[in-house]
Parts: structure tokens; sequence; C-alpha cells
């Protein structure tokens, strides 16, 4: 989880908005990190909405699928 990234919000503080979209409120939030995700940068999941960076980051620590003889 990336919890030193602050949460993006609009200038006067009280809307949050995409930290990728600025220009976008949103008040759907990633259950990774916490962070706003515009319905362009949420992904669905098994347990709720994740952003896009958070499943970019679990893509890249995934390891690769062996088969049943180890190749």
């Amino acid at each position: 989880m990336s919890q030193d990234l602050p949460a993006a919000s609009s200038a006067n503080g009280t809307q949050p908005v995409c930290p990728r979209h600025p220009d976008r409120v949103s008040y759907v939030r990633c259950q990774r990190c916490d962070r706003p995700a515009c319905p362009q940068c949420q992904v669905p999941s098994a347990v709720g909405i994740h952003c896009v960076d958070c499943v970019r980051s679990a893509e890249q620590r995934r390891r690769p699928t062996r088969t049943v003889l180890g190749a």
C-alpha cells in the first residue's frame, strides 16, 4: 500500500478528486490505498474497487504461472 501518497482534493478542499484526473470529483475510494478513483480509473475486484495504480503494482508482483511439468 502506498499510504505516503496524499489523497487528492479540489482547490477548496471539500470534494475528493481522482489523483490521475484532477478535474473529476470522485467519492469512490480504492480498497487498497484509499485514494479516490474516477470511473475511468476504477477496476472492479472481488473485494470492491481498486485503482489502476494498485492493480498495476499487484500484476508486477505476481509470480508467473507454472505448468504441471514445472515449466
